[in-house]
C-alpha cells in the first residue's frame, strides 16, 4: 500500500521480463526508536514470483540494494508485516539478518534495520 502511494527512491529488477523480481527503496524515514545516524529509506518491497523463487533472485536484488546504500551512505529498514507472521517470518527474518540488518521491534510487526557498516567490516555474505 505504502509503495503504492510514494514514488520509489531506487528500483531493481531481474528476472522474466513480463513478472520480474524487484526490490524497490522509498524515500520514508526511518521511525526515531530504530537510532538512524544519517539519511535511511525503507526497503519496501521485496517481490519474487512465486515460479522464480529458490533462484537466487531475492539474494541477488538484496545484495545489489545493499551495497548501493553502503556506497552512498544510507541506512536502510524494513518491515515483516502481521501477515507474514509464521514459519516464514522466522525465515525471512534470518534473510535479511545475513545481510545486515538487526530486529528494532517484534509488534506488531517485525522491524529491522541495517545501520552503516563501519569501514573495512564486512557482512556475512550469501
Amino acid at each position: 500500500v505504502l509503495a503504492e502511494l510514494l514514488e520509489p527512491a531506487h528500483l531493481w529488477e531481474v528476472g522474466g521480463a513480463e513478472d520480474p523480481a524487484r526490490i524497490m527503496l522509498l524515500d520514508q524515514p526511518a521511525p526515531d526508536y530504530m537510532g538512524a545516524k544519517g539519511p535511511t529509506l525503507l526497503l519496501s518491497e521485496l517481490w519474487v514470483p512465486r515460479h522464480q523463487r529458490e533462484q537466487g533472485y531475492g539474494t541477488q536484488l538484496v545484495k545489489v540494494a545493499t551495497r548501493w546504500a553502503d556506497k552512498a551512505g544510507i541506512e536502510l529498514w524494513l518491515y515483516v508485516a502481521s501477515y507474514d507472521r509464521g514459519p516464514s517470518e522466522f525465515a525471512l527474518r534470518d534473510f535479511y539478518r545475513d545481510f545486515g540488518f538487526e530486529t528494532r521491534q517484534t509488534t506488531p510487526n517485525v522491524e529491522m534495520f541495517r545501520p552503516l557498516k563501519a569501514k573495512g567490516a564486512r557482512q556475512r555474505s550469501r
